[in-house]
Parts: C-alpha cells; structure tokens; sequence
C-alpha cells in the first residue's frame, strides 16, 4: 500500500474514532496496548465464537467457535470433544485449515513457537442442540458450553472462561401472550448445511474461521439472513418492532477497536424471512462487503451484527433493536484470522490507533492526535510495511 494511501487511512481512523467517541458511544474505546497472552499450560482461551442462536424451534443451533491454547513445545491436539446441558459428549474430527465442511470438526489454524512453548490456534464447527430446547417457561435460556482438547502428552486442555450461547426467545408461550420488549426479537441465523453460496459450496461455517493470509476477505463468505418472529404473528399490526429491513454490522479486532474499512457499523439492507425453509433463507440472505484488511494490524477479527427493528409507521424501535453501541449486544457471525501469525505476544506492538479509554475526559487528547492520523509503532507483519 502506497505511502498516501496509509496516510489517508491514519487520517480517517484518527477522526473518526473521535467523533464516534465523543457522540454515538459505539465501543471502539481500547486500551494503547495490547495485552500478553495467557501462556499458561494447557489453558484454552478463547478469540470469538457465535454466542446467540436463534429461539426458532426445529433447528438453527450452530456453533462455531475460535481459540488458542498453549502447550509444552512440540506437543499436538489428538482429539477435540465438546458437549452443551441437551446434548451427549461430541467428537470433533480434524479437517484443513479453513475448510471445517458442514459437520463436527476443529482444524488447526496456526502454530507459533514462544520460547519452550507452543501456542495453537485453531477453529472448531459443531452443533449447540439448543434447538430441542423449550422457550417456555426459561426465555433467553443460556446453555453452558464445554470444551476439552486431549493432548500428544496426555494431557487435557480446557478453557479459561465460561462458554455460554444465549438461546435468544423467539416465540410466544402461548397464542394470547403479549411479546414484551425482551422477547421475540430479531436476530440472525448461522448457516448450517451447503446452502449458503461463498467462495467453497461446502463450507458452512459461514465466515467464520476465514483466513485471510494477504489481508483480503470475501464479503460472500459472510451471510446475513435475517429474521424477526414479529412479522408472521396475526396481530403483527399492532405488535411494536414487527418490520425489520437492515441491520448493522462491523468488523473489529479482538480489543474491540474496529478494522478501518468499518470504521462506522455499516448498514446493510435486507428482508427479514421468518422461515424453517433453507432455500428461502438462502435467497433472502445479504452479504457484507469485500474488505481490505492487508493495512489493518495482524490478528483475529470477528464480524458483528446488530440486528434492527422498526414498528408499522416505519419509526425505529430501540427498544426491540439490539443495540450498535453496546458490542455484548452484537450477534458475532462470523471471524477473520487476517495476516494471522498467533496472538501477539509482545505488548509493545499492538499495532492499533492509540485511542483514550477514558473518553469523556480524553476526548480532545485523542482528536489531535487522530486528526494527525497518529499510530503507536509496530513491527512488519506479513505484506506490511512501516
């Protein structure tokens, strides 16, 4: 990337990032520098995984799942099992970097070699079974995920923090019930089978674990299909919230600060298909845009959704909206392993805008130095240049 064209980029971020903290409070706050990684043995910690499935009933309980473990040099994963409360222990089996297919299957997707240890990266695909879940009466039913990666020297890795996916309402307990403003919102649903388009038929973990070693991403490897179960009910006139047409999307770096082409959520315009039928959901489906990430630091980045809603006047509902300030509200559909060489093990070279936390307080600190395009240093990375 040429000289100008990084500065432009220094540019935009910069301002950008002040005016985005100092009015619309949409979490781009990160702290200047990157954090070291866990390296402590035989721990899992995790990037990103989808932490919503949708409340639809029958099916749509996809889970996709991003990490990294640290293990003595040399040691190798033998075996991936993971298990949620509805469902027996599953097996994992291996698969290509990139390429997990439409089953039950982890894939390597980096080894990077710190001192006498390993960190390895890797992707698992599988399956939540939260769809055999009743709503009623435990709406929005979080279901505790577990994970364990048997090792070459007979040891067991496991992670670090609490895996739960939220099983997000979707229907009512009965036909006379009224939705209140937490339940039957609209959300957005994982792929789940070879129906989807993209650049491999048979890849379905729809964007997620998507490898971008020069930087450039696909926008058709990341579906959007998105649904409101308003919009079918009899009474939909009256129900606030019932129309959705668009979300909201952004592509951050695991701080949270966002990748520069997605500086702002971007929004995307869609029909909402409330629909058990796959081919239906296929066509109604949206994709982000192609990104260029080559000139954004090396790392993971996970692709977010906010899904939106509006009543029957057309005005928005912020209420049935999730909310593209709050990144816990997020739908995360999708990951990016760009110029991906294992987590950054030197915290000196986050390779981020330096951007205040303390946004309040920091604001005008911050606005010099974005409206100057100011970056901390960091070293070379894949087709980077300083």
């Amino acid at each position: 990337m040429d000289t100008n064209r990084r500065a432009r980029r220094g540019l935009l971020a910069g301002a950008a990032v002040v005016a985005l903290a100092a009015t619309s409070g949409v979490a781009h706050a990160a702290s200047p520098k990157a954090a070291s990684p866990d390296l402590t043995v035989n721990k899992i910690t995790t990037l990103g995984f989808n932490t919503k499935v949708p409340g639809i009933g029958l099916y749509d309980s996809e889970f996709r799942y991003d990490g990294y473990l640290v293990v003595d040099k040399d040691v190798k994963i033998t075996n991936v099992t993971y298990s949620a409360p509805d469902s027996g222990l599953r097996t994992a089996v291996p698969a290509p970097r990139g390429k997990l297919g439409t089953g039950e299957a982890y894939s390597i997707v980096d080894t990077k070699t710190v001192g006498d240890k390993d960190i390895i990266t890797f992707s698992l695909t599988g399956d939540t079974d939260a769809d055999e879940a009743n709503d009623c009466p435990n709406r929005d039913r979080v279901f505790p995920f577990k994970l364990s990666v048997k090792l070459s020297n007979n040891a067991t890795a496991t992670p670090h923090e609490d895996i739960n996916v939220t099983r997000v309402d979707g229907t009512r307990c009965s036909g006379t019930d009224t939705p209140t403003d937490d339940t039957m919102r609209p959300g957005i649903r994982i792929p789940f089978d070879k129906n989807w388009g993209g650049s491999d038929p048979n890849w379905s973990q729809a964007g997620f674990s998507y490898i971008a070693d020069d930087g450039m991403v696909k926008g058709g490897d990341f579906p959007i299909n998105l649904y409101n179960p308003r919009q079918t009910e009899k009474d939909a006139a009256e129900l606030p919230g019932s129309v959705s047409d668009h979300v909201l999307y952004q592509v951050v770096r695991s701080d949270g600060t966002p990748a520069n082409d997605t500086l702002d959520p971007q929004v995307l315009k869609l029909p909402s298909l409330w629909t058990l039928d796959p081919t239906a959901a296929k066509n109604a489906s949206r994709y982000i845009k192609d990104l260029d990430l080559s000139d954004d630091p090396a790392g993971y980045y996970k692709v977010l959704v906010w899904p939106q809603a509006q009543n029957q006047d057309g005005t928005p509902n912020a209420k049935i909206s999730w909310d593209p300030g709050k990144q816990s509200e997020a739908w995360q559909i999708g990951s990016i392993y760009n110029q991906y060489k294992g987590p950054d093990t030197d915290p000196e070279t986050p390779g981020v805008p330096l951007v205040n936390p303390g946004i309040a307080a920091g604001v005008a600190a911050v606005g010099a130095l974005g409206a100057a395009g100011v970056y901390l240093s960091r070293r070379r990375r894949g087709n980077q240049t300083a």
